[in-house]
C-alpha cells in the first residue's frame, strides 16, 4: 500500500537522532469503504511516532495514511510538516455499491503542508493543542485541504491515557469535485444524478483514542471516530442517494515502544 511512503519518510527523518523515543503500533480497524459510503471494510492500522528528535517536544507521527510533526523547539508553540495519502475511492476495499462502482476512478494523490498550533498545560496530567493544518496536492490535480482541530491529551492514572480531537476540514474544488463530483458521462453509466461539487468545509470529525500501558515498552491503543459530513460532501448523490453522511471508524494496535 502507498501509505508505506510516509512511513519511510518518518523513520529516514526521525531515524537520523539516536536521542528519540519511538513507539510503532500494529493493528486493524473497520470504517467506510470510501469517503460517503454506508459500506464498510476492514484496514490495517499502522502508527509510527518518534519523540524527542532533538528537544523534548519535537516529534513526528505517522497514523495511517497522516503524518504530522513538531519541529519546533518551544514548549507551547508548535509548528511542523504534514503530509496525507489520498487514496483513489476503493483502493483499499472493494465497492460493494455497485453503481458508485461504475463510476470513474478517483485520482489518487499526496498532499504536503504545514501545521501549526498553540499548546496550553491545563494541569500536571492534562494539555490542550489547537492546531491549524492545511495541505496541498503535489502528484496530482486533487487540490487540498485545510483542518482546524482541538486536541485534548490527559493521563487517568498511572497506566491509562486519553487522547480526545475535534476538528473541521475544508477542501478545496478539485478534491470535492475529484471525490464527490460526478459528471455527465458518470451519471450516464451509473444511474446517479449528475452532479456539481464546489469547495467548501467537507466534514465535522470527532475522535477518541484510549491507551493502556502494560509496561515501559508495550501498551494497547483503541480509536473510535464519528465523522459527519457536511455541504456538497453531503448533497452528493454519492452519500445522500447511496451511502450515508454520518462515517464511522473503529480500531485497535498494539504498540511497542522503545
Amino acid at each position: 500500500m502507498k501509505f508505506h511512503w510516509f512511513a519511510t519518510l518518518a523513520i529516514f527523518v526521525s531515524g537520523t537522532v539516536q536521542a528519540a523515543d519511538w513507539t510503532i503500533g500494529l493493528g486493524a480497524g473497520a470504517g467506510p469503504q470510501y469517503e460517503g459510503s454506508n459500506d464498510y471494510g476492514t484496514v490495517p492500522l499502522l502508527s509510527v511516532r518518534a519523540q524527542n528528535l532533538y528537544h523534548p517536544v519535537t516529534y513526528m507521527n505517522l497514523v495511517g495514511t497522516k503524518l504530522t510533526s513538531n519541529l519546533f523547539a518551544h514548549y507551547s508553540i508548535r509548528a511542523g510538516i504534514s503530509a496525507e495519502y489520498v487514496p483513489e475511492r476503493g483502493q483499499f476495499n472493494d465497492i460493494d455499491n455497485s453503481r458508485v462502482d461504475r463510476l470513474s476512478d478517483t485520482d489518487d494523490g499526496i498532499l504536503l503542508g504545514v501545521v501549526v498550533g498553540l499548546e496550553i498545560k491545563l494541569d500536571p496530567k492534562s494539555v490542550a493543542t489547537f492546531e491549524f493544518d492545511p495541505r496541498f496536492d503535489v502528484s496530482d490535480n486533487i487540490g487540498g485541504l485545510a483542518t482546524l482541530r482541538l486536541r485534548y491529551r490527559t493521563s487517568l492514572g498511572s497506566r491509562w491515557a486519553l487522547v480526545t480531537e475535534a476538528e473541521s476540514t475544508y477542501a478545496s474544488e478539485n478534491y470535492m469535485s475529484n471525490s464527490f463530483g460526478v459528471d455527465a458521462q458518470d451519471a450516464a453509466r451509473s444511474g446517479l444524478q449528475q452532479f456539481e461539487a464546489s469547495d467548501g468545509i467537507k466534514d465535522a470529525t470527532f475522535r477518541a483514542a484510549m491507551t493502556y500501558k502494560l509496561n515501559r515498552s508495550w501498551s494497547f491503543t483503541g480509536v473510535a471516530s464519528v465523522k459527519q459530513l457536511l455541504g456538497d460532501a453531503a448533497d452528493s448523490p454519492i452519500t445522500d442517494d447511496e451511502g450515508d453522511k454520518t462515517q464511522l471508524f473503529a480500531g485497535a494496535t498494539i504498540n511497542c515502544s522503545f
